[in-house]
């Protein structure tokens, strides 16, 4: 919480160095999509039709395409948040608001 707090004292420079972790988390979230996604596939494609295990892993490959269906909306209200915290940061927002 420290870093937060002393990177909005730095000005629009410090509240830059904010959004490594934002990227940093949606590629973690995109590459733990794709190899579970991967790796299901490959469990699915070992099983018998028509067994629990085989109706289990196809759920699972339907949830996880639903899931990267939504990574570009996910990835847009991200970006928004952060544009937005940026011209809040440009134009002074931050001091107003305390």
């Amino acid at each position: 919480m420290q870093y937060y707090t002393n990177s909005t004292k730095k000005g629009f420079a410090g509240n830059i160095w904010m959004l490594v972790p934002i990227a940093l988390a949606v590629i973690v979230f995109g590459l733990v999509l794709t190899y579970g996604a991967d790796i299901t596939q490959d469990i699915h494609d070992d099983q018998t039709e028509d067994s629990y295990a085989y109706n289990a892993s196809a759920e699972t490959l339907d949830a996880q395409n639903t899931m990267a269906e939504k990574q570009g909306t996910i990835v847009n209200v991200i970006i928004a948040a952060v544009i937005i915290g940026i011209l809040l940061a440009a134009f002074g927002g931050y001091s107003k608001m305390r």
